[in-house]
């Protein structure tokens, strides 16, 4: 039986009332509803408004607009829903509760009275629940004549109180019946269905008040949901720009600009080019800072041509990508050589020398060609010379000290101090090394041969081990140890090279001929050959001359001439003529002379 909440009679809301306020005047009691779900909810609304403004302070995208919204609407009917329940817990004479007497089991709700009559209880069935062996709640299955109610009861003291209650109400009215003495039960007939005076209307259905108030409270908090969510995104776009204006520099510089443009708050709008444009260089400014020696691989020019061309679509602007590269170029490479102080280490100044030459090198090719000069890019190049020259000043000095220990001659000591001054005064520091070769023709030689060896048949021809390739091997051992002692003294300062360029400050020539003479060799394997038959080779010598020279002096400012000649023995490899071990042999004799006469090892 069913009576609607608004159809309840004063005398009977008044019994319910007295049975709240002495829940032992009845069987069994237990409040079906209180207000800690909706303090719980407005502790929900607080944690996801919370949340949501937090979302809103860090993060920002348009799409958020729809979380916000989405959000605000949910926590708001929530809100709206914990409200309305306590207002209506606080202002209810009766709250919903569960109730058993001798002659009914009630339940009031919210909505409605819904009552039973034990008497009509045929039977009834009470099963624990449990999880992983823990008591969950009991579920309660009450089957009456007009249908069967289920309910939970928890904690388990409870649902076990209710069940021996129904049994013990059960037993109560057996007796009443088999006496046929009603009137102890007189007073617990709520309903008057005991005594024949039943209460009017208790199955119609009225309307329930809630259904409205559910629907009105989700347009509520639709309508709200939608303004906070604005509200959060305007505080996003707010935040967003305020948080991220001086941070954006180091995100992608094009998506950063192009979010403060379309969804910032825009306190910078007017800034904004200016921002962007200082944006581009100060990333690039750190990329060239952060060089290191390895090969420049152009990352960072197509990092900032994009950063140009979004600069350009965002703002309609025509930058060009030199506007952006070269001046930051100069800061970043001004930057790294601050940070190497007063004294850097002559690898140092290699290392960041080769750095700026090979980005100029990278712009003047294609697809770029723009022409650039070292000091386009170096505004520092004067301080840049002044450590060279101090450093090399300071070698020099060394240089000549070491060099008498080891019995140079002053001559040759006198010429490489002569040298560190051209390159000091010239701001060149590039030594150029170059070979002139004699040899006499192999006619020539077979005939002076002939001459001397009239019976001898074979004389090896000595051209063959004289050829460019062969001259250009034994010659780079010289320029090695050339380029061996600049290297011991000014660790890449000093460049020594066998090719010209603008930085060439003195030019090194060396000039040999190579002559025989007539003391005969042959392989042993043809020892078993007679003198005639066997193929031979003639001793060679050669006369060394070395030349310095400015890079516009007409004449030489020192020559140093020796003669050099193979040693008294010296092997053959596999793959050598005799004539090739002998000027292998020769050149060593030669390069041994060199660093002796000037003091290097």
């Amino acid at each position: 039986m069913k009576i609607p909440a608004h159809q309840l009679s004063e005398e009977l809301q008044q019994s319910l009332e007295k049975i709240q306020a002495a829940p032992n005047s009845v069987n069994f009691y237990q409040a079906t509803s209180g207000k800690g779900w909706a303090v719980f909810g407005i502790i929900v609304f607080l944690l996801g408004m919370a949340g949501l403004i937090g979302l809103a302070l860090n993060e920002a995208d348009e799409e958020l607009r729809y979380v916000f919204m989405g959000g605000a609407a949910l926590a708001l009917l929530i809100l709206i829903s914990s409200v309305n329940h306590i207002r209506a817990y606080n202002g209810a004479r009766v709250k919903p509760f569960r109730g058993l007497n001798p002659l009914y089991y009630f339940e009031l709700g919210w909505d409605e009275l819904k009552y039973y009559k034990m008497w009509t209880l045929k039977d009834f069935r009470a099963t624990h629940h449990l999880q992983n062996g823990v008591y969950q709640h009991t579920a309660f299955v009450l089957m009456f004549e007009e249908g069967n109610v289920n309910f939970q009861v928890s904690p388990k003291p409870i649902a076990e109180k209710l069940f021996n209650e129904i049994k013990a109400t059960r037993v109560q009215l057996l007796l009443a019946l088999e006496n046929q003495s009603f009137q102890s039960l007189g007073a617990h007939d709520l309903f008057g269905h005991a005594l024949g005076s039943e209460v009017s209307n208790v199955d119609e259905e009225a309307p329930k008040s809630g259904r409205m108030g559910c629907l009105a409270s989700l347009a509520l908090a639709v309508i709200l949901g939608a303004g906070a969510g604005m509200g959060l995104s305007y505080l996003s776009a707010i935040a967003y720009d305020a948080r991220d204006w001086d941070y954006m520099s180091y995100g992608d510089m094009g998506d950063e600009v192009a979010r403060h443009v379309r969804y910032g708050y825009c306190a910078h709008q007017e800034e904004l080019p200016d921002k962007m444009r200082a944006m581009l260089s100060d990333n690039w400014v750190r990329s060239g800072v952060d060089l290191d020696d390895e090969a420049w691989d152009g990352s960072d020019i197509t990092d900032a041509k994009r950063g140009v061309e979004a600069y350009n679509e965002i703002f309609g602007a025509e930058l060009a990508l030199r506007e952006v590269v070269v001046p930051a170029a100069k800061t970043s490479f001004q930057q790294r050589w601050n940070e190497m102080g007063t004294s850097p280490e002559p690898r140092e100044i290699v290392e960041h020398k080769a750095a700026m030459a090979e980005l100029v090198a990278y712009l003047n090719a294609k697809p770029y060609g723009w022409g650039l000069q070292l000091t386009d890019v170096a505004p520092h190049m004067g301080q840049i010379d002044e450590a060279i020259v101090g450093r090399i000043e300071g070698a020099s000095q060394e240089y000549q000290s070491q060099a008498r220990n080891v019995g140079a001659s002053e001559e040759a000591i006198a010429a490489i101090a002569q040298i560190f001054k051209i390159m000091r005064e010239q701001r060149r520091y590039s030594l150029v090394v170059s070979y002139e070769q004699a040899l006499e023709s192999d006619t020539s030689l077979e005939e002076d041969f002939k001459e001397v060896y009239p019976d001898y048949k074979y004389i090896e021809p000595m051209s063959p081990s004289f050829t460019p390739a062969k001259n250009l091997q034994r010659e780079s051992l010289i320029t090695e140890v050339l380029a061996s002692a600049f290297e011991d003294m000014l660790q890449g300062l000093v460049k020594v090279s066998t090719i010209d360029s603008e930085d060439a400050a003195v030019y090194l020539t060396v000039y040999y001929a190579i002559s025989p003479e007539f003391e005969l060799y042959y392989n042993d394997a043809e020892e078993h050959l007679p003198d005639e038959d066997r193929h031979w080779s003639t001793a060679i010598v050669s006369d060394f001359a070395l030349t310095f020279s400015g890079r516009d002096a007409e004449t030489s400012f020192y020559l140093f001439e020796t003669h050099a000649a193979p040693a008294d023995q010296f092997s053959i490899y596999s793959g050598q003529t005799m004539y090739d071990a002998m000027a292998s042999s020769l050149f060593d004799d030669f390069r041994a002379q060199l660093a002796s006469h000037f003091g290097v090892y």
